[in-house]
């Protein structure tokens, strides 16, 4: 299991304990950031899945977002034919 790590006074604490790899996912990795969106999380998700190109994987940068954007994630790996890889930070507000 990946623990919390403190970078420099910056927690980060991931969700997702394992980087699996599907079929598909390859060398190129698409970002994307999130915060307190899960609907629109969930449409981002979706029109990824439905690419003709496939061989990516999806990594979510959440910047503290509550446990809805957790469970969208967690439902869009079970869905759909995503590589999906949760990295939660927590809020510190604008610096």
């Amino acid at each position: 299991m990946i623990e919390a790590k403190d970078f420099g006074g910056l927690i980060v604490k991931p969700y997702m304990t394992t980087m699996s790899r599907h079929r598909n996912a390859g060398d190129t990795t698409v970002i994307v950031t999130t915060y307190n969106q899960p609907s629109w999380l969930w449409n981002v998700l979706l029109g990824y899945s439905v690419q003709d190109y496939r061989d990516f994987d999806v990594l979510v940068a959440d910047d503290g977002s509550s446990t809805d954007t957790a469970a969208t994630i967690s439902r869009a790996r079970s869905e759909l034919d995503l590589s999906i890889h949760h990295l939660w930070l927590p809020d510190h507000g604008f610096r």
